[in-house]
């Protein structure tokens, strides 16, 4: 009798492991879907792409960032090139006016380096043998000089590796907001001085 105990006591065992990576098998199989729907159904996906490319691609992108780094293809679309090496990024300071979508290409000749403007959701990683894409929509109202550093350790001078970035906004910017400003304006003293009916009149 006590053999048979132990038996059944053992197979009860065996009972609950089965239970446990049945749930363990759920949750990943649920997980692997979740992933799959969002990045086949809805197009979901990081927003960096990595590029291979060889070394005369990699040149060309060096050779853009030492010539002409910013290309405006329309008014505030710009195409920005930059290469990284230990420990600069070229070129050190970038203009920008009125940007309204920013695409940066970025390259690097030695290590590793991670390519991030402060204060930004501007984020991704830079390798060897790869073009980095990154598709930026700057804030309207972002406005000034932004930092742009290396967030992974590229050596003993991964502190000084840091650049530029300049953000201006004038011309219809600046007449737009102000224009807002008096529509604003001009509705306040419109409903402080004609009742309800008026303004359905004037409307």
């Amino acid at each position: 009798m006590a053999h048979e105990e132990k038996g059944g006591g053992g197979h009860g065992g065996l009972v609950y492991e089965y239970i446990y990576i049945a749930i363990i098998v759920a949750v990943l199989a649920g997980f692997i879907s979740s992933l799959g729907y969002y990045s086949f159904a809805l197009n979901i996906n990081p927003a960096c792409e990595a590029i291979k490319a060889d070394e005369e691609q990699l040149q060309e992108i060096q050779q853009l960032a030492f010539s002409n780094p910013v290309v405006e293809k329309a008014p505030g679309i710009y195409d920005v090139y930059i290469y990284g090496r230990q420990y600069v990024w070229i070129p050190s300071t970038i203009t920008l006016e009125n940007p309204k979508q920013v695409t940066f290409y970025v390259a690097t000749g030695d290590v590793i380096h991670g390519f991030e403007i402060a204060g930004t959701n501007v984020n991704f990683m830079v390798l060897p043998g790869y073009i980095s894409k990154f598709t930026w929509y700057p804030p309207s109202d972002l406005e000034g000089e932004l930092l742009l550093l290396c967030n992974e350790y590229c050596g003993v001078g991964h502190q000084l590796m840091k650049a530029s970035i300049i953000i201006e906004r004038s011309g219809e910017a600046l007449d737009t907001t102000s224009d807002s400003g008096g529509f604003i304006e001009e509705l306040i003293s419109l409903l402080s001085i004609t009742s309800p009916t008026g303004i359905l009149a004037h409307g």
